[in-house]
């Protein structure tokens, strides 16, 4: 399979887990299927997908390693005074950020994410 086949491919998961979404919050929180019932449910589903997309993408481009290097500097040196303090050895700590693994659904969450969020808006546009 090549690239752009798999990429067709999760763009259309991520398609078909926004409307099973939509279809879900219809029916748990409406009750009724109408257009506007449709295009709040959208709304909703779209928001959360996006959100899940933008959380997995900020972490992917590694916002938090400056905070997990302190930390790990921080323990290294509080473990080097305990150990200075007890007279004993201490061995040295790999404090290196390891590459992050690239999920390959936060780019079709953002965008079908983002794209149902517009569509949901002109719906309830049209509809009011």
């Amino acid at each position: 399979m090549t690239t752009k086949e798999s990429g067709i491919k999760h763009y259309a998961i991520a398609f078909v887990i926004e409307l099973l979404l939509t279809v879900l919050f219809m029916v748990i929180r409406y009750h009724q299927f109408n257009l506007l019932s449709f295009a709040n449910a959208l709304a909703l589903s779209s928001l959360a997908l996006l959100i899940v997309g933008l959380i997995v993408w900020i972490i992917q481009g590694g916002f938090f390693d400056g905070f997990i290097l302190g930390f790990k500097l921080f323990k290294r040196a509080s473990r080097k005074r305990r150990a200075a303090k007890l007279g004993l050895d201490d061995e040295e700590e790999d404090v290196r950020i390891h590459p992050h693994a690239k999920w390959p659904m936060s780019y079709p969450f953002i965008l079908t994410g983002m794209a149902f969020f517009i569509v949901s808006m002109l719906l309830s546009y049209t509809v009011i």
